[in-house]
């Protein structure tokens, strides 16, 4: 198969043909190459079928918008499933097919995604505005492409959190034409925009006129959960899981509502399907195993947990992955009544949390924080909270978690009273800065943010602000080398993390202005 196909793009004037047969190969072949074409299988019960694959070189942005991602399917739903994908490929063939076919449709789509070659290097490069410039002057020009360039404007849009243009984006194709994969964007938008109510008849109407529309029952769950209906979001869940379980991030999220409803059977077997699913994917993480464990231990099964623990030691071999191992056992020693057994693995975990703090994932500081409080370490699980507070306090993710937490230990009022106060110190941070630029000390706001990034070196908001003080200080008072070259590392830096950031995105721009305000040209 492999060869016939490899001649049939060779005669079509490939130069060079690539296969990869996991999604990991997939996704390095296309780090290594200028890629112009992808052909993927799809399978709906498949653990890396086209549709994931897709998804994942939109989200780690690896794929040129000119390039072709193309569905090579026997899934007699495939147009069904498709048809209401936001992130759809450009086209599809159903097996068996002919060289002929395959030709004609590849000329087709080719030819098409020619038109978004204007926008390749500004997404690539991350670059989000001036892509979003070029979707808004295609779309002035009425291009022949008009309803992609608004698609495009649309998931952009999403992307770098301007919720309301895309809705109205959204908006804007479905009075032109019914597209289903418009309405999924809506309801999208709606959901970021926070009103449930409309984007959860959005999903369910989706839903009521196509049941292989999966995105919507993700939608429909998040829809649920932020309206408290935990048990109905469990059960729209594990529909979808069942119709199509390959996607990591339903198997996930399905284990976690399972957790806050104690279905321990479900989170059990959600848990051991993210980890299956996730173990050849970039998204293969030990947290998983530390919630399956946790589940496996309120469901009564320490043996099992203790599997789990040796499978995660063995899997991963990071400072931040050995922390959690030792909170894991701090779990199952406590479960087996070996308190000698407990107490040191917690302390393990506490001496490298000492030198982890600023550079550990949300969920492994969460985690640790609930075994201190369940051990009675009150001074410590706060110690733990607040350092993942000070850098990740605008999270939203996180902050859901650790309300969680809180109310799993019984401690949900000073939960909330220690989010309050560091939300609280954030907002007077700014407000000193604001003072001191109001009344012309443009240095001293520099210095003011730059003081607060050193206590909070993980806090995207405060470098952001940190680079706004610095751009406006150079633009007032002229080019500053170390304060640019200051700019450019937190740039770097917030880049790294959350390059769709809006005010990212802004600053970005804003940098680059300053440059040509003084005649520097490049980057």
């Amino acid at each position: 198969m492999r060869t016939a196909l490899s001649m049939t793009l060779s005669s079509f004037g490939a130069n060079r043909v690539d296969f990869a047969s996991r999604i990991h190969e997939a996704l390095s072949r296309v780090q290594r190459g200028d890629i112009d074409v992808v052909l993927s299988d799809l399978s709906l019960s498949h653990p890396f079928d086209g549709l994931r694959l897709l998804e994942e070189l939109k989200t780690r942005n690896l794929l040129k918008q000119s390039a072709v991602f193309m569905i090579v399917t026997a899934e007699a739903n495939a147009q069904t499933v498709l048809s209401a994908a936001e992130l759809a490929p450009d086209d599809y063939l159903l097996k068996p097919f002919s060289g002929e076919t395959l030709r004609q449709r590849l000329v087709k789509a080719v030819a098409k995604k020619q038109a978004f070659k204007v926008v390749d290097q500004a997404i690539l490069q991350h670059d989000y505005l001036r892509a979003l410039a070029e979707c808004n002057a295609r779309i002035e020009e009425r291009d022949p492409y008009v309803i992609d360039f608004m698609r495009l404007k649309a998931r952009l849009s999403l992307l770098t959190g301007a919720f309301l243009e895309a809705r109205q984006t959204y908006e804007q194709v479905l009075r032109i034409r019914p597209a289903p994969w418009a309405r999924m964007g809506l309801g999208k938008s709606l959901f970021r925009l926070k009103d449930y109510p409309n984007a959860r008849r959005v999903f369910e109407s989706v839903l009521a006129e196509n049941p292989y529309a999966m995105e919507a029952y993700d939608g429909l769950a998040g829809c649920l959960e932020a309206q408290e209906d935990l048990l109905s979001a469990q059960e729209v869940l594990s529909r979808a899981a069942a119709r199509s379980p390959a996607i990591i991030q339903r198997q996930r999220q399905l284990g976690e509502l399972a957790q806050r409803n104690a279905d321990w059977p479900v989170a059990v077997d959600a848990f051991r399907n993210t980890i299956e699913y996730a173990r050849y994917s970039f998204q293969h993480d030990a947290g998983d195993y530390a919630q399956l464990s946790q589940s496996l231990l309120a469901s009564g099964e320490t043996q099992s947990a203790e599997q789990t623990l040796a499978q995660v030691r063995r899997a991963f071999h990071t400072p931040q992955s050995d922390l959690l191992a030792h909170v894991m056992e701090y779990g199952i020693a406590s479960a087996r009544g070996d308190a000698v057994r407990a107490g040191k693995s917690l302390q393990a975990a506490r001496e490298q949390f000492a030198e982890l703090k600023d550079n550990l994932p949300g969920t492994y500081s969460v985690a640790l924080a609930e075994a201190c409080y369940r051990a009675g370490d009150e001074q410590a699980g706060k110690e733990v909270v607040s350092s993942l507070l000070r850098n990740q306090h605008d999270d939203v993710a996180v902050l859901r978690k650790v309300e969680q937490m809180f109310v799993a230990v019984g401690r949900e009022s000073e939960g909330k009273a220690l989010i309050e106060d560091h939300a609280n110190d954030v907002v007077e941070l700014n407000n000193a800065a604001v003072r001191m630029a109001q009344a012309g000390d443009l240095e001293g706001a520099v210095h003011h943010f730059l003081s607060a990034l050193a206590e909070r070196p993980g806090s995207m908001p405060v470098a952001l602000n940190a680079i706004s003080a610095v751009l406006a200080y150079v633009g007032q008072h002229g080019w500053h080398d170390a304060y640019m070259q200051l700019a450019q590392d937190l740039l770097a830096r917030v880049g790294a993390q959350d390059p769709t950031n809006g005010k990212y995105q802004k600053m970005m721009q804003a940098y680059r202005m300053v440059r040509q305000q003084f005649g520097i040209k490049g980057a």
